[in-house]
């Protein structure tokens, strides 16, 4: 782990960053639409795991897609 501007900011790729436990973050309408018919295990499927960079670090997420 690194820090910038005392700031925590993590190296892990992003397939590795997130696992399932962290589609707590979805409502139920966002789980629906995300979730149905697909792989929900955000370290198989990369759509995922930028949907769950956007909702959980929307600053890394900004910075990344800038």
């Amino acid at each position: 782990m690194t820090t910038e501007v005392g700031q925590a900011v993590s190296a892990n790729p992003l397939m590795e960053r997130y696992s399932a436990s962290d589609l707590r973050v979805f409502s139920t309408e966002e789980a629906d639409r995300f979730l149905d018919g697909v792989i929900a295990d955000p370290r198989r499927n990369a759509s995922l795991a930028w949907e769950l960079l956007y909702r959980l670090e929307p600053d890394l997420y900004e910075r990344l897609v800038a």
